[in-house]
């Protein structure tokens, strides 16, 4: 079997059920070969003559497939002698899927060839594309090569399904646009491709008539609006200067419009328009995806490759149906590979921001739980973890404790450099030494910061904080006192004192009841009030009613704090006598004394050596 002759001509409009082969001028057929493309958008009928020889005795089928799915009607007629036509059938989008010859994704008819010299002759009509692209097959070749052709399609669909559908559940979750974006950029293109290789026609809508060709380049203006809305966010285009957004957007706006002109206008300026747009907005987005690299975007790299490769596979496959290179199964089917390639980066790329997105997350989140930990402890943030409220982890009771009321002795008349940074480092330490022995479980702790006052602070032993040891609260309240004033003296070392100024800490030590709560309005916080504080605030302010001998730190306690203490606790201390008649201590009045004992300051120590 061999071809001797391959030809074509066009001529002026005439229906297809008015065509005759017997009348067409044999003369105006022009010589071809390979295929051929005769415009797009161009309202052409085209007829064509294929002289076959076949050598066989005996007849011989073979299945004439035309290249092009988008032909609005082709009809082929066989003749032996060129006088007598028989015809084959006719196919294309106006007629009904169910009336092809051949049950095929583009129009392809079955052909019994005779010995001899059989002649083909052609009708064809296209207001879209109109090409001369006819391959023969031989029967068996052309179903083994259909086969796989349908897994490569089903799979490139099968892909674009799953990837939507995936990008859908990912914004049902997240609410992040750019995943529902990516799954109506995947929908829509998808429908598109089932739409140019004749699926849409040969499995979904089968008769709509003219109405196929309008519905698709309605499918790719919205595919495009949706590339828009993708590419802009996946590139962040508020970060782009206002000129390139602008611009970005009034494409993405003409893209929508034109869906409306599309559907409702005129059919070749709605399909001139989406020619256009689909170039330039591919122009566009390459050259964004550039300019993206400028604005360090972490996902344009990755778009610039997926996108280059979607538009090469685009280019080889137009050429290879316009006849501008050779026309083979892997040039025809180019733009579904890197199409499959794109949308695998692309989605590669969406993971990547998710990992980003939740590393950032992380971060941010322990970033958050360490400033929160500045003001609630450890156990407080595992309640809070595990669904408790703020207010169930800390105890809301009565209970009895010592209470220690620590200031600096006039702190605003010395000279120590940075004194803000200074009484920063003395607190840190003093919260290090109350924190002793914390277990968040059974809430042990040697004593609990109540509140700091500028240069000073409360803290309490036995509660809301249990103390893990075998000691009373009240030795535990003067052993802690002790290394209050020993951490002043050492932070005292790392900073600059001028003059002669000798900074001294007051310590007032009582015992009593106090009670936890937490505050009703605003940010809570957890506070505690009570005798105890009332009483040890009173007791640190003693120095400044009363002449109290000696020099140094001081530390000044109940009586009945002192009367609970050990002997060895005791001796460090002097009774001091109040004169019944005009000395008493406020909210405290029945006392008739209280003890104190004086620290040398090693700056005094360094002086006298």
């Amino acid at each position: 079997m061999t071809v001797d002759e391959f030809a074509w001509f066009c001529q002026d409009a005439i229906p297809p059920e008015s065509a005759d082969p017997s009348r067409v001028d044999s003369s105006l057929f022009k010589a071809q070969t390979g295929s051929l493309n005769l415009g797009y958008l161009v309202n052409r009928i085209c007829w064509t003559d294929i002289q076959i020889r076949l050598d066989d005795v005996t007849e011989h089928s073979v299945h004439l497939e035309h290249g092009q799915t988008q032909a609005d009607v082709i009809r082929v007629f066989h003749s032996l002698d060129g006088l007598s036509w028989m015809d084959l059938g006719m196919a294309g989008n106006n007629v009904p899927a169910s009336q092809w010859p051949v049950h095929y994704r583009a129009p392809t008819f079955a052909v019994k060839l005779q010995p001899g010299l059989n002649r083909l002759r052609i009708y064809q009509s296209s207001r879209d594309i109109t090409g001369v692209d006819w391959r023969i097959w031989e029967p068996r070749a052309f179903y083994l090569a259909s086969n796989w052709e349908s897994m490569l399609y089903g799979g490139f669909f099968a892909i674009c399904l799953a990837l939507s559908l995936y990008n859908l559940g990912i914004f049902a979750v997240s609410r992040d646009p750019l995943h529902l974006y990516y799954c109506l950029y995947l929908g829509s293109y998808g429908w598109v491709q089932m739409f140019l290789t004749g699926y849409t026609k040969l499995h979904i809508l089968t008769d709509v008539g003219p109405f196929l060709g309008r519905m698709g380049i309605t499918c790719i203006s919205a595919s495009i609006f949706f590339v828009y809305l993708f590419v802009g966010r996946l590139l962040e285009m508020p970060k782009f200067p206002r000129v390139m957004s602008r611009l970005f957007w009034f494409m993405a706006w003409l893209a929508l419009s034109n869906i409306l002109i599309t559907t409702l206008g005129p059919f070749d300026i709605g399909a001139g328009n989406c020619l256009l747009g689909s170039g330039v907005g591919s122009i566009l987005a390459l050259l964004y995806g550039f300019y993206a690299i400028k604005l360090k975007n972490p996902l344009a790299p990755i778009f610039l490759v997926a996108w280059s490769l979607l538009l090469i596979g685009t280019v080889i496959q137009v050429s290879a149906l316009g006849g501008l290179i050779e026309s083979t199964p892997l040039t025809r089917s180019a733009n579904f590979v890197g199409a499959t390639v794109e949308a695998i980066l692309i989605s590669y790329a969406l993971a990547f921001k998710m990992k980003r997105e939740r590393i950032d997350e992380t971060r941010r989140r322990k970033h958050a739980y360490s400033q929160l930990g500045k003001m609630v402890y450890p156990h407080q943030l595992s309640m809070m973890e595990q669904g408790r409220q703020l207010e169930e982890t800390m105890p809301l009771a009565t209970g009895n404790a010592c209470v220690l009321c620590v200031d600096m002795i006039d702190s605003s008349k010395q000279n120590i450099h940075e004194l803000k940074h200074f009484l920063r480092c003395f607190f840190d330490e003093c919260d290090a030494v109350m924190k002793r022995g914390y277990v968040g479980e059974g809430l042990q702790a040697y004593g609990f910061r109540i509140k700091e006052m500028g240069d000073g602070f409360l803290c309490s032993v036995g509660f809301p904080f249990l103390p893990p040891s075998h000691l009373s609260l009240r030795e535990i309240a003067l052993d802690m006192a002790a290394d209050f004033v020993q951490k002043f003296e050492e932070t005292l070392e790392h900073f600059p004192i001028q003059g002669s100024s000798e900074p001294l800490l007051s310590i007032g030590i009582a015992e009593g009841p106090i009670e936890g709560f937490f505050t009703l309005s605003g940010i809570r916080s957890y506070e505690l009030f009570g005798k105890g504080i009332v009483l040890a605030t009173r007791y640190e302010a003693l120095r400044k009613i009363h002449e109290i001998p000696g020099s140094g730190h001081l530390i000044c306690i109940k009586s009945t704090v002192y009367q609970a203490l050990p002997a060895q606790y005791q001796k460090a201390f002097t009774r001091f006598v109040l004169d019944k008649s005009r000395q008493y201590i406020r909210d405290d009045e029945a006392v008739k004394d209280f003890h104190f004992q004086r620290i040398a300051s090693r700056r005094r120590h360094a002086a006298s050596a």
